[in-house]
């Protein structure tokens, strides 16, 4: 563009005489051709980038449904649901409701891009029932201080619980805490996990990682970070999002 202007304006000097008669005409066609050409290739580049975006959205909404129907979770689900049901059936109508709870909230979300931090908070509530059934221990959710119209990600917070069960045992129940705060970077959500019975070690790069930092990254890029790693006996899971007020208006 730079070089179609400059020869725009170099005829300009070499024929001042013919250049509004015929020159400029020509000059105006040449600059509308270059700019037409720019254009295509800035629309084509624009329309290559969102179907690559459409494309990671499809496979993410699909790995979140994935996360909840993997065989091993429901085979040990429903083996404890069967013998709730034959010991207590009161009890396994309860179980029954809690998954099903769970599994409503999973397809309300499963095709958004973000999700308010309330829903999400709800989701790991239930999950959290869920568990509580299938191994007979308590175990909650305590919430400090967030914004629950926070935009988040769905699955991300619930991801990083199942994690915690998949990788230690809770003998004792266990009690998961979330705050949130805010520095110079943005919003901070901090999620802490209690320590483990069996060994729970080394939980930072497995498929539940790298599935919150997939969801972050196609949310908000550079503008969000996480980090992991063992904190007083148990899990800190410190997420850092950019200062978002809510849900934008019409967000999926």
């Amino acid at each position: 563009m730079v070089i179609v202007l400059a020869g725009f304006l170099a005829l300009v000097v070499v024929d001042p005489e013919l250049f509004l008669d015929r020159t400029f005409y020509l000059a105006t066609t040449g600059l509308a051709f270059a700019l037409a050409i720019h254009q295509a290739g800035a629309l084509r580049r624009a329309r290559a980038a969102e179907d690559v975006a459409r494309e990671r959205a499809v496979r993410l909404e699909l790995e979140l449904v994935k996360r909840r129907i993997v065989p091993h979770f429901l085979m040990n689900t429903l083996n404890a649901l069967i013998d709730w049901v034959e010991s207590e059936p009161r009890i396994g109508v309860k179980m029954i409701e809690a998954l099903a709870g769970e599994f409503q909230l999973l397809s309300q979300m499963s095709d958004r891009a973000l999700v308010a931090l309330a829903d999400e908070i709800a989701l790991c509530e239930r999950h959290l029932e869920v568990m509580s059934y299938r191994v007979d221990r308590a175990f909650s959710l305590a919430v400090d201080g967030v914004d629950r119209a926070l935009a988040i990600p769905p699955g991300v917070l619930h991801t990083l619980i199942e994690n915690a069960f998949t990788h230690g045992r809770f003998n004792d129940g266990a009690a998961f805490h979330l705050c949130q705060t805010q520095d110079d970077r943005g919003v901070v959500l901090a999620l802490r996990t209690p320590a483990v019975s069996g060994p729970g070690a080394g939980r930072g790069h497995g498929e539940g990682i790298t599935y919150v930092r997939a969801r972050l990254d196609a949310a908000f890029g550079d503008g969000a970070t996480l980090s992991d790693g063992p904190d007083r006996g148990g899990w800190l899971t410190v997420i850092t999002l950019p200062r978002l007020a809510g849900l934008p208006r019409g967000a999926r």
